[in-house]
C-alpha cells in the first residue's frame, strides 16, 4: 500500500507521484498537505486527511497535537548568553517579539492589506483566502503563517490564524469521510485526558551535564540507527513481525538503553 520509496524520494518527487497517481497514501504529513494535492492543477484526485488508525493489539494511535490554550516551552527556547555585552537589549528584543503588536503583524500582516477586523474577530482578505493556494500567496505579504516566511526567531503566534487559513477539504473522522476545516479536525479532543494525546505533552523539561549527554550519545546513537534501519523494513514488509521478539532482544545488544530511560527518571524524581 505505501510506496517503497517513500522514505528516499524528495519532497517534489513524492508530489509528482501523487499528481500522476502513482502513490495514494502518505504518513506523517502536514494538515494541509492532502489539499494542497486536491486543488493543484495536475491532479484530478481528491486526497483525505484522517487519523493515524488504532488497532485492538496495540490500543489507541496517539495523535499529533498540543494544547492551543497554553503556553509550552518546546524544542526552541531562546536563550541570552551571559557575558553578551548588553543583555539588557537583548531582553528587550524578546519581550518585544512576544508583544501583542509583533504578534499581530507576524501572523497577520497588516491590516487592510492582508487582513480586517470585525467584531474583534481578524480574517485574512479575499485576495489570500481565495487564491489558488492561500499559504503560498501568503508569501507575498511576509506573512509567518504562510510557506516560507519563516524568520527564525521565537515568536508568539496567533493560533487563531491557522484555523483562518485551512480551508475546507475531505477529511475521515468518526467512521464517516466528509467535507471540513480541517484546522478543527481536534477540537473534540478532551485536554489533558483523551487517550488519543501522546503523554510525551506531558514529559517534564530535564536537563544533563556535558559528560552524561556524551554518555546517552554514545549509547543512543547505534540504538536509534538500528530502530530506523528496522522500522522501515517492517513497514515495507522486508521484515515480517513474526521477527519482532528477535528484534527486540537485537536493540539490547546494540546498547544499554534502558540504563537512558534511568538517566530520565533519575532526573525527573
Amino acid at each position: 500500500m505505501l510506496d517503497p520509496e517513500h522514505w528516499t524520494n524528495t519532497r517534489d518527487q513524492r508530489d509528482q507521484k501523487a499528481f500522476n497517481g502513482t502513490t495514494f497514501m502518505f504518513l506523517g504529513e502536514w494538515n494541509s498537505r492532502p489539499t494542497e494535492y486536491t486543488n493543484n492543477k495536475e491532479s484530478d484526485s481528491v486526497w483525505v486527511t484522517t487519523y493515524y488508525p488504532s488497532n485492538p493489539k496495540y490500543g489507541t494511535a496517539w495523535q499529533g497535537v498540543g494544547n492551543a490554550n497554553e503556553h509550552i516551552l518546546g524544542q526552541h527556547i531562546l536563550l541570552i548568553n551571559s557575558q553578551t555585552e548588553n543583555p539588557d537589549v537583548c531582553i528587550q528584543m524578546a519581550d518585544l517579539e512576544y508583544s501583542p503588536e509583533v504578534t499581530e503583524i507576524l501572523t497577520w500582516g497588516i491590516e487592510g492589506e492582508s487582513f480586517q477586523e470585525v467584531d474583534g474577530k481578524k480574517t485574512y482578505l479575499t485576495a489570500i483566502l481565495e487564491s489558488e493556494n492561500p499559504w503560498l500567496t501568503a508569501n507575498d505579504y511576509g506573512i509567518r503563517i504562510s510557506a516560507n516566511q519563516r524568520s527564525g526567531l521565537q515568536l508568539a503566534l496567533d493560533g487563531a490564524a491557522w484555523n483562518e487559513m485551512a480551508t475546507d477539504s475531505m477529511v475521515y473522522i468518526d467512521g464517516e469521510a466528509k467535507w471540513m476545516n480541517w484546522g478543527t479536525m481536534h477540537t473534540d479532543f478532551q485536554w489533558p485526558d483523551d487517550p488519543r494525546i501522546p503523554p510525551w505533552n506531558f514529559a517534564p523539561p530535564v536537563q544533563f551535564t556535558p559528560d552524561e549527554q556524551e554518555t546517552m550519545s554514545n549509547i543512543m546513537t547505534p540504538v536509534k540507527t538500528y530502530v530506523e534501519e528496522m522500522k522501515f523494513k517492517f513497514i515495507k514488509g522486508d521484515v515480517s513481525f513474526d521477527e519482532w521478539d528477535t528484534y527486540l532482544e537485537t536493540l539490547k545488544t546494540m546498547g544499554d538503553y534502558e540504563s537512558v530511560v534511568k538517566m530520565y527518571n533519575d532526573k525527573v524524581n
